[in-house]
């Protein structure tokens, strides 16, 4: 499992090239794809070595990725309702983007179904009682601050297309990657059945934040706060990667042979 480093970026380069390269549509989503791909893999290099050791997770184990995966669907509530907002006043300041205020409301919707499928999982085998227990266990979490922190602020109040790069070709790539990998290795059959009605979830945000960039990010200055902000996104999924936890369980499950 290797740490890899990617060279930093200068903003102001970065928005130099994009002003001589006038890229619109597809050409620019081309470009912003070859650009934070690096960031993407390292992330997914990382879930790939968890998928491979769950066929063999303890029930502990088990448990604890369950509530990390119904905490990252919990942590962007509140991202989503400003995300939701900050669309619709630029929906009706403009007279466009009817079609993406479906889009995020939808997507909003299908979040929390996602965050409900984990806490049921985790109520039908009774390691916890309810969802309200899930809430208390994480809301005093310093992580859940900072994720709030990133989606209502960081990015709600940017254009549309940049909302978009950040957390569909950001956050929601890594995710599908990660559900492809843990299907290619999970014999649970109850998590295979969430797994697979997230992944068609996860592939149609992508579908849609490719969409929404082709459409909308023609302009430099949107185009290089699109690049930033996945980026910036992909950083902080890397950054909080407990990597000594990742080497124990590849261990432990490498040890049970």
């Amino acid at each position: 499992m290797s740490s890899k480093s990617i060279e930093p970026v200068d903003p102001e380069r970065q928005l130099e090239e994009l002003r001589s390269l006038r890229l619109q549509g597809r050409e620019f989503l081309e470009y912003f794809e070859e650009k934070i791909q690096p960031y993407r893999d390292r992330v997914i290099e990382i879930r790939r070595e968890v998928a491979k050791a769950a066929p063999k997770m303890s029930d502990d184990r088990k448990r604890k990725l369950w509530m990390q995966q119904w905490f990252i669907e919990f942590r962007g509530r509140g991202g989503y309702a400003r995300i939701v907002e900050s669309i619709r006043r630029q929906a009706a300041e403009t007279g466009e983007y009817d079609d993406v205020v479906r889009l995020i409301e939808k997507q909003a919707a299908e979040e929390r179904h996602h965050r409900k499928q984990y806490a049921d999982l985790l109520i039908g085998r009774g390691w916890v009682e309810s969802e309200e227990e899930l809430e208390r266990r994480f809301m005093p979490s310093a992580m859940l601050t900072a994720f709030t922190t990133l989606n209502s602020h960081a990015v709600a109040d940017y254009p549309l297309a940049v909302n978009y790069a950040a957390v569909n070709l950001g956050a929601e790539v890594i995710s599908e990657a990660n559900m492809e990998a843990l299907l290619s290795y999970v014999t649970d059959e109850d998590w295979r059945e969430v797994l697979k009605q997230q992944l068609a979830d996860e592939r149609k945000h992508t579908a849609w934040g490719r969409y929404v960039l082709e459409r909308y990010a023609n302009d430099p200055e949107v185009q290089a706060h699109c690049l930033t902000m996945a980026r910036n996104v992909l950083e902080i999924q890397y950054a909080m990667i407990d990597f000594d936890q990742v080497r124990s369980l590849v261990r432990e499950i490498s040890d049970r042979g």
